[in-house]
């Protein structure tokens, strides 16, 4: 059993399409896939495969006969690691702050027959194939993904959501740069004040990410292809922004809100709006958290203490004014989201955009059985909320649209046999 040809390095969204060779036709091979994170996690998944009648492994058109998924899934090795956790460091969530630095994954395969590591490997996936970043750190604090090649039109302002910094934004705006389009990630708070950021998300001015879309804009030099990109708090963020500005041609909002929600802090009270224009709070909801949820921090109740707020207190002021929206609309919500209502807010979207006359520039794109936290597609999914073979499939599924909308053409570059 051999690898050859196998790449040093591949791009952070690209399936694995390697070939295990050399094997007894039948024999049982399992192979193990790990990686360390920004902090020191191991994450690690392990799949048998029954070799073909050439004694070949096939790993995107072979079906493991044992793994934490089933069918063909070129992904799989990826979003099923689970974690191990370094000593003395808490968990956290794959994509919420682990690859922030956008440093290669340095990634291990190996292969055992017969409880024997017959063949190893080492890989890195990487963010920032052709890309240069410049770094804002002035009135507006962002990330610049400028390709060396551009091959999409225009621009992306990446908005993250209350994980704060630039988790989120900056993995997603390296990737859509590493793909042609120039991108900008955004780090409107952040919980530890980095940056000299609010440490909540509290009031946060919408002039912030108006003056980080003029700069783009700028930066670009096409006027005329000016996309807003946000998930969760970042996609409520987004709907906003894209409503104050008629040149945005294009806003895609992953997992998010038809409400301007009251503001992600550490205290219950004083609740107050997430967002300001011009000096004063934007019209706001309340989801009506009791004292219980701010000492526990349990994330499985807010989704209970949003739809309560929806049947008791919907406010016709907090309603985000879709129909202000000059660009088209690209929704994606999860009905196994677990933090907020996504998908009913999503068709609320949708029947308040009908209404105003504007139906046919809103789409919504329901991933079934999903659930909150998406990311891209082979990163290691949550298991709070949603199945996560559902998250997987919608993670693919959401990447594919967001670049479909935004004009990048082709897909992930393939890795080669191994």
């Amino acid at each position: 059993m051999h690898f050859s040809s196998l790449p040093r390095d591949i791009r952070a969204d690209a399936p694995l399409w390697g070939e295990i060779r050399d094997l007894l036709p039948g024999s049982l091979a399992t192979v193990r896939v790990s990686m360390l994170d920004d902090l020191g996690q191991s994450w690690t998944s392990e799949a048998s495969y029954r070799a073909d009648w050439d004694g070949a492994v096939r790993l995107a058109s072979s079906s493991p006969a044992d793994a934490g998924w089933s069918g063909l899934d070129a992904y799989g090795p990826y979003w099923s690691m689970t974690p191990e956790p370094a000593e003395g460091v808490p968990f956290l969530p794959f994509f919420d702050s682990t690859t922030v630095s956008l440093a290669p994954v340095t990634t291990d395969v190996a292969v055992r027959v017969d409880a024997e590591v017959v063949a190893s490997t080492q890989f890195e996936r990487i963010f920032l194939r052709g890309v240069t970043v410049e770094e804002w750190r002035d009135e507006v604090i962002a990330n610049v993904f400028v390709p060396h090649q551009r091959r999409a039109s225009g621009c992306a302002l990446v908005i993250g959501g209350s994980g704060g910094g630039f988790s989120w934004s900056n993995q997603v705006a390296a990737l859509l740069a590493a793909s042609g389009k120039l991108a900008a990630s955004v780090a409107y708070f952040d919980w530890e004040g980095v940056y000299g950021l609010p440490t909540a998300l509290e009031e946060i001015p919408l002039e912030f990410f108006l003056h980080a879309l003029d700069r783009l804009k700028s930066l670009s030099g096409d006027s005329d292809d000016l996309a807003v990109v946000g998930f969760s708090k970042g996609a409520e963020a987004a709907l906003i922004v894209a409503s104050a500005r008629a040149d945005v041609k294009d806003v895609v909002a992953i997992a998010p809100t038809a409400y301007v929600w009251e503001s992600a802090r550490m205290t219950r009270f004083p609740a107050r709006s997430s967002w300001s224009r011009r000096g004063d709070p934007i019209p706001f909801m309340i989801f009506d958290a009791d004292e219980a949820f701010y000492e526990s921090f349990d994330k499985s109740l807010l989704r209970l203490f949003h739809e309560r707020a929806i049947e008791q207190h919907s406010l016709d002021d907090a309603h985000i004014p879709i129909e202000r929206i000059s660009g088209r609309i690209s929704l994606v919500s999860s009905s196994g989201d677990g933090v907020w209502p996504s998908t009913p807010m999503c068709e609320a979207i949708v029947r308040r955009a009908a209404e105003a006359g504007r139906g046919r520039q809103v789409g919504h794109l329901c991933l079934k059985g999903a659930g909150h936290y998406l990311f891209i597609p082979g990163a290691p999914v949550p298991r709070d909320d949603g199945t996560p073979s559902a998250y997987a499939r919608g993670n693919r599924e959401w990447w594919g649209l967001l670049r479909s909308m935004l004009g990048i053409s082709g897909r992930a570059n393939r890795q080669v046999t191994a």
